[in-house]
C-alpha cells in the first residue's frame, strides 16, 4: 500500500464518520478534511512524510491554518484541534526529530496533534508529548488498513494503570469486608483522627484513606481514581505514581487529623491529591490530560472544594492539603527529572 492508496482509503472512512473533504495542498501530497463538533472545529491533514519534510509542511501551511480559524469562527467555535498525520513507510527517525520538542499548548485555542502512520509495519504511532487519542480518529486509521494494523499509541507503548486497579481493588475488599462482618466499629479502628497522631495510632494515617461506609461515597471516589488515577499513571512510572498517592493521602490524613477534630474515612484526599498532579502537568508539560486542560482542573477542583464548605459530613481539610501537595509533589519530579515519561 503506498501514500495514495492509504490516503485515499482513510478519507472515505473519515468522509464516512462525518468528516468533510477540504482539498488537497502541496499536489497530491497533503490532503485535508474537517469535522465541526461545537465549540471544537476539527480537521485531519494527511502528509506524505516521504515527499514533504515535516519542517517544510509546517512552514508553509499558514495560508490553510488562516482559512481554517475563518471557517471555525463561521462556525461558532472556540477551538481548534488539526491533527497532522504523516504518512510513510520508513519516516519513524523523521517524525521522532520532529516532535522532540512539540507540546499541546493549552493556553492557545489552535492546537497542533502530530501522529504517525507507519503503512509498511500498519501501526499508528504517536510520540509521547501528543495525545493518543482524538474522537475515535485513531480508530478510523485502523480501519483503513482494512483490520490488518496493530495500533500502536505510544513510544514507548501506553500501559495500563496497574497501580490504580490494584489500589481500588483494596479499597473495595476492606469496604466489602465492613459490609460482611456487620461491625461499624472497624471503621473507628481505620479511619483517622485525633488518635492517628499518636504512635499507636499511625497506621490510622494509611487506613483511613482505604476505607469507606457508603456504597455512593466508595463509587464517586473509586470512579474519579480511575479517571485522574488512571491517566497520571499511565504517563509516569508506577513508583512515582504511588509516591504520589500515598504521600498525599497520609499527609491529608496529617491535617484532617490535625485540624478537623473528626473521625475521617475516603480516599478523596489521595484522589485530590491526584487531581492537583494533573494539574501541574499540564502547566508544566502544556499537555491536555483526560480532556482537560489546566483551566478546567482548576476549575473541577475549585468548584469540589467550595461545594464541600457548603455541605456536612466534608473533611475539606483533606481535599485542599491533599490538592496542594499532588501538585508540589509533582511539580519537583517534573522539574528534577528529564524524562517525563518515566519520571524515575
Amino acid at each position: 500500500m503506498d501514500f495514495k492508496e492509504y490516503s485515499e482509503s482513510l478519507e472515505s472512512h473519515l468522509l464516512n464518520d462525518g468528516f468533510h473533504k477540504m482539498g488537497q495542498y502541496f499536489s497530491d501530497n497533503v490532503a485535508c478534511c474537517a469535522k465541526i463538533l461545537p465549540p471544537v472545529f476539527y480537521t485531519v491533514c494527511i502528509i506524505n512524510l516521504d515527499e514533504i519534510s515535516p519542517e517544510y509542511y509546517e512552514r508553509n501551511t499558514s495560508g490553510f491554518l488562516k482559512r481554517i480559524k475563518d471557517i471555525s469562527n463561521e462556525s461558532m467555535c472556540t477551538k481548534v484541534i488539526r491533527l497532522n498525520i504523516f504518512v510513510s513507510s520508513n519516516g519513524c527517525d523523521k517524525y521522532n526529530d520532529f516532535c522532540k520538542n512539540k507540546y499541546i499548548d493549552t493556553s492557545s485555542d489552535t492546537h497542533d496533534i502530530w501522529w504517525l502512520c507507519d503503512i509498511s509495519n500498519k501501526k499508528l504511532i504517536s510520540n509521547s508529548e501528543q495525545p493518543s487519542k482524538l474522537i475515535g480518529i485513531e480508530k478510523t486509521i485502523y480501519k483503513a488498513f482494512n483490520g490488518e494494523a496493530k495500533l500502536d499509541y505510544n513510544i514507548p507503548e501506553t500501559k495500563r494503570p496497574i497501580a490504580v486497579y490494584i489500589i481500588m481493588a483494596i479499597n473495595i475488599a476492606v469496604w466489602a469486608y465492613i459490609l460482611l462482618s456487620g461491625n461499624n466499629n472497624i471503621i473507628y479502628v481505620l479511619a483517622s483522627g485525633k488518635e492517628a497522631l499518636s504512635v499507636n495510632g499511625l497506621y490510622r494515617l494509611v487506613t483511613s484513606f482505604f476505607t469507606h461506609a457508603e456504597i455512593e461515597h466508595l463509587a464517586f471516589n473509586m470512579l474519579s481514581l480511575y479517571i485522574f488515577g488512571g491517566e497520571l499513571e499511565k504517563i509516569m512510572s508506577n513508583k512515582n505514581f504511588c509516591l504520589i498517592y500515598f504521600s498525599t493521602g497520609i499527609f491529608s490524613s496529617v491535617i484532617s487529623s490535625a485540624f478537623n477534630g473528626n473521625y475521617s474515612i475516603g480516599a478523596s484526599g489521595a484522589v485530590y491529591g491526584l487531581v492537583g498532579a494533573l494539574l501541574c502537568t499540564s502547566l508544566l508539560k502544556k499537555r491536555i490530560v483526560v480532556i482537560m486542560d489546566y483551566v478546567t482542573l482548576i476549575l473541577y477542583a475549585v468548584i469540589s472544594i467550595l461545594l464541600g464548605f457548603g455541605m456536612s459530613g466534608i473533611d475539606n481539610y483533606a481535599h485542599v492539603s491533599g490538592f496542594l501537595s499532588g501538585f508540589v509533589i509533582q511539580y519537583i519530579l517534573l522539574k528534577f527529572k528529564k524524562d517525563f515519561n518515566k519520571c524515575d
